[in-house]
């Protein structure tokens, strides 16, 4: 920008400058070495260096604030009656010369005109350019939006002063940005409200108790501070679906799940014929109940998962959609997609097919039912049928036994997890025999879908390898399942993937348009993976706290068994027998042996660790 000279003939002409993002007038009163001393039509003072100054007059010179004040009120004037510019990249002494601009009092309103019609011209590089209509109307509704941004701030200081109460478009636009901001995405003009509210607390506590306030409570601390959805915003209508037209299957089904369970989404049934058996796999059918783009189907995409915390669920779909409409309760005629195995009496796979019925729901059995009937018809033959199909599969690995933290009846207990239970593995193996099942039928169709592939990484030996699971809409064989593809598509009202892929499934089944395009899978695969990354994550933070609550309401000054794992930070890593609980510990004296036992003293819920003594 080529600058005004400025000398002692300078003195009182009128300088037209930016002060605190205000085009302001006032003449120059003082020249103090490269510092300008101006005074403004108030008679207020300013100390600007001389590149500050946009536009200086060539003759007139004001005398007096009024005589200024007159000067500027002529300029405004006259600049509201200019009209619109053709302008395509003409610098302000351009203009002066093409339009034959001369007067300081044309050139001082040409330029309020100028910088002052915001919807009309843009500036360039000291090049003023005419918007189009479309540059306008887009302009316009960025300033509409920064406005409304403007109120919305000043009502939610207001609410945090006390002066009034948020209406429920105000309460859910807070409720979306505390969410994003506990979950690290941080908003500046959000967090300056806040900060000049928090006092003590902080500002996460403050947003923590807010989100209260709003009705987004759990009982879990961590997933409170998470900043995780908990609320749903509306009551979302799902579609019309109708499913009278479905035949109903001649035999029933059943499912097998935990005691507590209430999001029954996968059932079996087990017929004797002839030949051998006829094996059912049979899931809540909840496509085209939700359909794409709608703000349930969005809410879902959200969340990814349904969690499971120790004192609650917190589920990806509305509750009464989870337990009640979608949910294969006993005595319900439900639509599910069923997958039929025709088994020979050796219990070998002879053909497979898909179908989508209404089949009846006679019983919710629970895993320590399954246990106790094992030897009983039919889950005498189905654990056999898992038998072997785990046998089948390539690399399998027998799970140990763990324990969760769960609490029954208001009081924190440790439960114990076999995988290898008969209920747990029957599951587990049909549930990835429908999986693979299916990803081999879509991989073969070019189905678009999201499947599930691994990566293996080696050591530097080439002799320890790591799994690692991701997301893609490419098929690739699946060395842990040992099949040539794999998904999850059978758990739609647990798993966005998994209602994904069935809403893809039932498309291509009914012959209608796909859902979603292999291009609109692959956007979606980078934020469901980034969110199952902060469940994980989540839901351990979540374990290791309710543990160490654990650990103070049932084992103080009680002598536990420990491993020594490591150091972290000056504190011992220990992992609690027989819980198999790795935690952090402040001891003064360190273990000499890898075994040893410990007292805990108390819970330093400050730095989230056991504090106590090693025994003999």
């Amino acid at each position: 920008m080529t600058h005004p000279q400025i000398d002692t003939a300078s003195l009182g002409k009128v300088a037209l400058f930016y002060q605190q993002n205000m085009l302001r007038f006032a003449y120059i009163t003082e020249i103090d070495g490269n510092r300008l001393h101006l005074t403004g039509t108030e008679g207020e003072g300013y100390t600007l260096v001389p590149a500050r100054l946009l536009l200086v007059s060539r003759d007139l010179r004001a005398q007096n604030p009024e005589a200024l004040k007159s000067f500027y009120h002529q300029a405004l004037g006259l600049s509201e009656t200019m009209q619109a510019l053709p302008l395509a990249g003409e610098t302000f002494s351009e203009i002066c010369q093409k339009y034959q601009i001369e007067t300081d009092l044309w050139r001082f309103a040409l330029y309020l005109h100028l910088k002052q019609q915001s919807l009309l011209y843009q500036q360039k590089h000291e090049k003023f350019y005419r918007l189009s209509e479309e540059q306008t109307m887009l302009l316009k509704t960025k300033q509409i939006a920064k406005q409304e941004r403007q109120n919305w701030l000043k009502r939610l200081t207001d609410y945090l002063a006390g002066k009034e109460e948020l209406n429920e478009a105000d309460s859910r636009l807070l409720r979306q940005e505390l969410r994003a901001y506990l979950q690290g995405e941080k908003t500046e003009d959000l967090e300056k409200v806040l900060k000049d509210f928090a006092g003590e607390k902080g500002v996460q506590n403050l947003a923590i108790g807010l989100r209260r306030s709003l009705g987004e409570t759990a009982q879990d601390p961590i997933f409170e501070a998470s900043g995780m959805p908990i609320a749903f915003e509306e009551d979302y209508p799902l579609a019309e679906a109708v499913w009278e037209a479905l035949p109903v299957a001649e035999q029933s089904a059943f499912s097998i799940d935990d005691e507590d369970s209430q999001d029954y989404d996968d059932a079996i049934s087990l017929e004797k014929r002839e030949a051998g058996y006829r094996l059912g796999i049979h899931i809540s059918l909840v496509a085209r109940q939700i359909e794409a783009g709608t703000a349930l189907f969005q809410e879902a995409l959200y969340r990814v998962s349904s969690l499971y915390l120790p004192p609650e669920t917190i589920s990806m779909l509305p509750p009464q959609y989870v337990q009640e409409r979608f949910s294969l309760k006993s005595g319900r005629i439900m639509p599910v997609i069923s997958q039929y195995f025709y088994l020979d009496r050796a219990y070998e796979i002879i053909r497979h097919e898909l179908k989508l019925e209404r089949i009846g729901i006679s019983r919710n059995f629970s895993y320590n039912e399954v246990a106790r009937r094992a030897m009983e018809k039919p889950f005498e033959t189905l654990i056999q049928i898992a038998k072997l199909l785990k046998e089948k599969r390539e690399n399998y690995e027998e799970k140990l036994p763990y324990y969760q933290v769960c609490i029954n009846n208001g009081t924190l207990q440790m439960r114990k997890i076999d995988p290898q239970s008969p209920g747990r593995v029957l599951i587990e193996e049909l549930m990835i025999l429908y999986n693979s099942t299916i990803a081999g039928i879509c991989a073969k169709a070019k189905l678009p879908l999201i499947y599930r592939n691994i990566n293996k990484y080696y050591d530097s030996q080439q002799q320890y390898a790591t799994n690692t699971a991701y997301l893609s809409t490419t098929p690739e064989y699946h060395p842990g399942i040992g099949a040539g593809a794999y998904l999850h598509a059978s758990s739609p009202i647990r798993r966005v993937v998994d209602l994904i892929n069935q809403m893809q499934i039932i498309s291509h089944l009914q012959g209608d348009a796909l859902c979603f395009s292999q291009t609109e899978l692959q956007t979606m695969i980078a934020p469901i993976e980034k969110r199952i990354l902060q469940i994980r994550e989540l839901m351990q933070q979540s374990e290791r706290y309710w543990f160490l609550k654990y650990i103070e309401q049932n084992e103080l000054h009680n002598p536990l068994k420990a491993w020594h794992r490591g150091h972290v930070n000056g504190k011992l890593k220990v992992e609690l027998m027989p819980w198999g609980k790795t935690v952090l510990m402040i001891s003064e004296a360190m273990p000499q042996e890898e075994s040893f036992h410990i007292v805990v003293y108390e819970v330093d819920w400050g730095k989230n660790c056991l504090v106590g003594d090693l025994i003999e």
